[in-house]
Formats: structure tokens, sequence, C-alpha cells
């Protein structure tokens, strides 16, 4: 199981090119709520991903990056 940092960063840095990847962080801070800081942390682990925000970055990208644990 991925680390919820390295599943963000392996999925930003799956973008062709550093104007795609600009644009992904983005559209994260600005459906987030959070500025540019918060995202970098989320992406090199310096600080934890809400749950909350984990779902919304999923639905804006239409895309499972995160790994869930279910009992």
């Amino acid at each position: 199981m991925k680390k919820d940092s390295e599943a963000l960063a392996e999925f930003l840095n799956g973008f062709k090119s550093r104007y795609e990847r600009l644009l992904a962080q983005e559209k994260i801070c600005k459906e987030c709520l959070v500025p540019a800081y918060t995202v970098r942390n989320w992406k090199y682990g310096l600080s934890r991903i809400p749950e909350l925000h984990k779902c919304k970055i999923e639905e804006i990208f239409g895309v499972k990056i995160f790994t869930r644990i279910t009992n």
C-alpha cells in the first residue's frame, strides 16, 4: 500500500508537461480551498491529506488515486 503523499506525487508526475502539473495543482488548490504550499506539503509528505480532501481530489480528476482501508 502506497503512502498518500507518494500516490499524489505519482499522479501529478504522470502529467506530460510541467505546465499540466502546475494546472493540476492549481485546480486542487481552487477546488479544495487550500493554498499552494499546502498541496506541496501533501505531495512531499510534510503534512497529512485529510480524507475529505482525498475524496475531492479524486472527484476533480475522476481517477482513483488513494488506497483506502476498509473494515
